[in-house]
């Protein structure tokens, strides 16, 4: 039952990625992962690594997979922002104009 509660929590805090601009690194579907196994991780490692045997849940299985569900998210947010800050794209490299002709030093575009 810990773990159904781990993995809730980390879909909760997964809907929170809607309010961020988009620079998850494999967009929603990454933000949902990250989310979702940072929570996980966290949730079996703190504050004692296993799964409690206790049924029904503490109150304290719902909180243990909260950092590890915001770090997950942010360490995916940032990656993916790195990324796209190094994106360079394609028509830039290749020296094309902004209508997609080449742009030749020696050649004139109409």
């Amino acid at each position: 039952m810990s773990v159904l509660v781990w993995a809730m929590v980390g879909i909760a805090f997964w809907h929170f990625a809607v309010l961020v601009p988009d620079k998850f690194t494999g967009g929603i579907i990454g933000a949902f992962l990250a989310a979702l196994a940072g929570a996980m991780v966290t949730g079996y490692l703190l504050p004692q690594p296993g799964i409690p045997t206790t049924n029904p849940p503490g109150f304290a299985e719902g909180l243990w997979p909260i950092p590890g569900a915001i770090a997950g998210l942010v360490a995916l947010y940032a990656h993916g922002a790195r990324r796209a800050a190094a994106y360079i794209p394609l028509d830039t490299e290749m020296g094309l104009d902004a209508d997609g002709r080449g742009g030749s030093p020696g050649r004139k575009s109409s």
